[in-house]
């Protein structure tokens, strides 16, 4: 699509204010890196959750997935 960069781009989304989740997908799987492409179902979704402490994902949440290892954090 000629033009989709600049039609498309960041800079035409309206600034948003709500709830971040980051999951952390790579400590889930116990990997440093999870494999490009990898999707995850639901079970995995509420497995990271828990494991994180996170009760619910509520309406209006931006979801965020980790899928590298921040050893810092571990």
């Amino acid at each position: 699509m000629p033009g989709g960069l600049k039609k498309l781009g960041i800079e035409h989304v309206p600034a948003v204010a709500t709830r971040g989740v980051l999951l952390d997908m790579a400590g889930y799987f116990g990997v440093d890196i999870v494999k490009e492409g990898t999707a995850f179902n639901r079970a995995e979704i509420e497995g990271a959750m828990k494991r994180q402490g996170i009760k619910a994902i509520e309406k209006g949440d931006v979801v965020l997935f980790l899928h590298w290892l921040a050893k810092a954090t571990r």
